[in-house]
């Protein structure tokens, strides 16, 4: 009977983990909606804590029940919607420090720049100035900000992960870039979220890393071509690429991913999917195997290398970003 009650509970989990990104896939509820279960992640401990009470009554079985419910349901939560607000796992308070400012200017025509940030939220634009900023709010102490002539590096003064046992600052940046430099971007959140708008200016490469985030990166107007690698980690990225070619890869670990294109531009993907899903046939993808395409690759394309755990990509190539 041990045996039956847990495959009973196994079964519980893997239909309330399928759920949530079916509703969302089917458009019952959209992905934001499905992320912001994630505020009640409390009840997976609820529920085991209901299983391990009913564990020596005869309503055992409801207590397996229960927790795997609570279980798949938050966890097919992160699988449909990434974090839509990474501020539930941080403890730090609202800054409270009036902004401050930092700037200069590069000396070179190629930067790198780059941004770990931990509890917070961040935004970067481009502008025609010739000076980079940083406009910086905090609870807690501020960032480090180190700058040359050919870079930038912004990081939180705490570079552990918060969680809501151990606390963490809350932190605002808004960093804006020169659009005449061209940029290599490093980008690191940890329970962070990100809007990088780096088009409208050359990007030569963009790596970045989610960890329990959510973020946006905007390529759009890039004149370069460009090198992309992503990594997500229980998170969710929107990644606008542009109308020139580029080359991306990118790693989803029980996250969610939104690709914008414009609808001519052509696509090769080579998709590697473990019990992950994917919208690339009622996109107008032709598969074959692990590789899918538009369907006339006559001018170059871009070359997008995604491997999916536990993950859901979604390609919308209406010319609009959900």
């Amino acid at each position: 009977m041990a045996a039956h009650r847990r495959y009973l509970g196994w079964g519980v989990f893997l239909v309330c983990l399928g759920l949530v990104p079916l509703a969302v896939q089917l458009a019952w509820i959209d992905a934001r909606t499905a992320a912001a279960l994630l505020r009640f992640w409390p009840f997976i401990l609820v529920g085991i804590g209901i299983s391990l009470a009913l564990r020596i009554t005869r309503y055992q079985v409801v207590g397996s029940v229960i927790s795997g419910a609570a279980t798949g349901l938050v966890f097919g939560a992160f699988f449909a919607g990434g974090i839509a607000s990474p501020s539930v796992i941080c403890a730090g308070d609202q800054p409270r420090s009036a902004p401050a400012t930092q700037s200069g200017a590069f000396d070179s025509s190629s930067v790198q720049v780059n941004l770990e940030l931990t509890c917070g939220e961040v935004d970067v634009t481009r502008t025609s100035a010739p000076a980079w900023s940083t406009i910086v709010a905090t609870d807690g102490d501020s960032p480090v900000v180190q700058a040359d002539a050919s870079s930038l590096d912004v990081r939180s003064s705490d570079a552990r992960f918060a969680s809501p046992f151990t606390g963490g600052s809350n932190e605002r940046w808004h960093v804006t870039l020169p659009a005449a430099a061209t940029v290599s971007a490093g980008l690191t959140l940890n329970a962070a979220s990100g809007d990088i708008a780096l088009g409208h200016g050359q990007v030569s490469s963009v790596s970045s890393t989610l960890n329990g985030s959510d973020a946006t990166l905007d390529l759009t107007g890039t004149s370069a071509a460009s090198s992309l690698g992503s990594t997500l980690n229980a998170s969710s990225m929107r990644l606008i690429l542009p109308a020139s070619p580029v080359h991306a890869n990118v790693t989803l670990n029980v996250s969610s991913l939104t690709i914008c294109v414009p609808p001519t531009t052509p696509l090769a993907i080579d998709y590697t999917n473990t019990l992950g899903t994917n919208n690339f046939v009622s996109a107008g993808l032709v598969g074959s195997g692990q590789g899918w395409t538009t369907a006339d690759l006559g001018a170059p394309a871009s070359e997008l290398h995604i491997t999916s755990n536990l993950s859901s990509v979604s390609l919308e190539r209406s010319g609009e970003c959900p």
